[in-house]
């Protein structure tokens, strides 16, 4: 986190782009037009593809996330589905560390379609069968040789009871991010 005498620091949270996805019109490109507004304004953006390097640790920079002084959600259809992206939002917003809310400034691109109540409820099925799927894979498994995979269906489950929550409150903090 930053000091009042120097830059503020803005986290933005996003799914990027797949490798053999457009640039134009892209994830990518909207991350990188905020980001760019934000250094005009004197902010400085931290992301994921520009500040984690070679086998730095993806979950830790995800834990410092709220050490931002301001954090950006850009919501897309592959945010609600990324393993990671909503390991963070679960922690960040569903569950208000701190008094978050009050740092988080979601944008909700419009493939995501939350304020839709058959797209909500289907990411929440999405997230429950993940879990569930896992869960049946693991049955019979020595816990000793799949920790990992015990460790990621607990995130999965987490996931899963909270996205409700997590929608919701995105309904309430934000409008459609038309034009983006």
């Amino acid at each position: 986190m930053s000091t009042l005498t120097s830059t503020p620091d803005v986290y933005i949270s996003y799914a990027g782009n797949d490798v053999n996805e457009e640039y134009a019109g892209s994830r990518d490109e909207i991350i990188s037009v905020i980001a760019e507004k934000l250094k005009e304004e004197n902010f400085r953006p931290r992301e994921y593809k520009r500040d984690i390097q070679y086998k730095d640790s993806i979950k830790e920079f995800m834990d410092e996330i709220a050490a931002a002084d301001f954090i950006i959600l850009v919501i897309s259809e592959k945010y609600l589905k990324s393993e990671y992206c909503m390991y963070e939002a679960v922690e960040l917003l569903s569950k208000n560390k701190g008094g978050l809310k009050k740092k988080i400034f979601p944008v909700v691109l419009q493939d995501a379609m939350i304020f839709d109540t058959d797209k909500h409820l289907e990411y929440v099925d999405f997230w429950d069968k993940r879990s569930v799927q896992l869960k049946e894979k693991l049955k019979g498994q020595d816990p000793l040789k799949v920790k990992s995979l015990l460790d990621k269906n607990i995130v999965y489950r987490e996931i899963s009871e909270n996205i409700d929550t997590f929608l919701a409150e995105l309904n309430r903090m934000c409008q459609l991010a038309q034009g983006l």
